[in-house]
């Protein structure tokens, strides 16, 4: 069962898929796509949610000017990837 909590406090969003997006999705399965679409809901509320360490590799002098931006910013760098992921499925979705 997928809902977000109190019914009463969710704004409903369109959300328009390209053409091309929705070709991909024809090969997932409708659990797969239902997942997806309860994380990004979730993702869009003002909840707190548990956080997940992930691992992956980044080239080296990406990082440390990835870095350096964040810090002249003022946004820690993890913060900062966090706010890039939700842009990128806003962007992308």
């Amino acid at each position: 069962m997928y809902k977000l909590g109190k019914q009463e406090n969710i704004m409903a969003k369109v959300i328009k898929y390209s053409d091309n997006y929705l070709k991909k999705c024809k090969n997932t399965g409708i659990e797969e796509r239902l997942d997806f679409l309860n994380n990004y809901q979730l993702s869009k509320s003002n909840q707190e949610f548990p956080s997940k360490t992930i691992n992956f590799e980044v080239p080296e002098c990406l990082l440390n000017a990835f870095k350096f931006k964040s810090q002249l910013s003022g946004v820690d760098y993890h913060t900062q990837i966090n706010k890039l992921m939700k842009q990128w499925l806003d962007i992308n979705s």
